[in-house]
Formats: C-alpha cells, sequence, structure tokens
C-alpha cells in the first residue's frame, strides 16, 4: 500500500492521547486534558475525551480524533482497488488503524456502510464471497436507489 494512504501523525496523536489518558488518571479534570491536546494541535472536546478514556486503548482514541480532524485529507486520497481490498483485510485483523481504514474505504466506495459487509453480510452470502476483493467489488458496484 502507498505510503500516502497512512495517517502522517497518528504516532505523535498516540503519545498524546497516552499522556492525556494519564493526566485523567492522575484526576486532572476533561477540560484542562482537552486544553493540553489543543495546544498539541489535536482539538477534542472534553466530553468526546471522557466518552473514550476507560472504553478505547489512548492508541485508538487518537486513531478517532486523527480521524475526525482529517477528513477532507480522507477524501483527498486515492486508494485503488488492490488497497481498498488490502484495507479491508487490515480491518478484519483488528489492526490498530482499523478506524482510519474504516474512515478512507467508506469515502471511497459508493456502498453507504462498507462495514456492513464485511462484518454483517447478507444472509446466506457464499464464504468464497467474503474475501476481502469480493468486500471491496460490492462495495465499488454498489449503486443507490433513485426515488
Amino acid at each position: 500500500m502507498r505510503a500516502h494512504l497512512f495517517p502522517g501523525e497518528a504516532d505523535q496523536w498516540g503519545n498524546a492521547m497516552t499522556d492525556a489518558y494519564d493526566a485523567l488518571e492522575r484526576g486532572i479534570q476533561p477540560a484542562d486534558v482537552a486544553a493540553k491536546l489543543t495546544r498539541a494541535g489535536i482539538d477534542v472536546d472534553p466530553g468526546w475525551l471522557t466518552s473514550r478514556f476507560g472504553a478505547v486503548s489512548p492508541s485508538e482514541a487518537a486513531v478517532a480524533a486523527y480521524v475526525e480532524a482529517r477528513s477532507a485529507d480522507i477524501a483527498r486520497l486515492d486508494p485503488t482497488r488492490d488497497e481498498l481490498a488490502d484495507m479491508v483485510r487490515r480491518i478484519i485483523s483488528a489492526d490498530a488503524l482499523s478506524e482510519w481504514w474504516v474512515a478512507v474505504l467508506s469515502a471511497h466506495v459508493p456502498h453507504p456502510a462498507p462495514i456492513d459487509l464485511i462484518f454483517h453480510p447478507a444472509a446466506g452470502t457464499p464464504a468464497n464471497e467474503m474475501t476481502p476483493e469480493a468486500i471491496v467489488d460490492r462495495a465499488l458496484a454498489h449503486r443507490p436507489i433513485e426515488l
């Protein structure tokens, strides 16, 4: 997969989020922690931070914040079919950047919920149609119903 498809500053955001989680564990107020993150270039709401703390790992929270902050960048990416299939593989394997891969995949296929094709396929879907390539083909082939 081409390097530009990977999130650029996610590692730095992960370190900052780890520090934020440590501060929350020490009893520092979420508003103060969020303000410190903002100074580091990560703009999160204290409520957002509180909802993630304890529910997901710092690295998962960092990726979620990164995805929210980079939606315009995600839209400009131009992944190939093979790269989309690699993203599906990474999502299936619970890659640490899964939320990033879901966001990129979702932005570049017409299917409204490609994650459902991965984890909630239609009943009776044959196993040979559950390969990453087949999932991408289904997501790319989707055409919205015109009303």
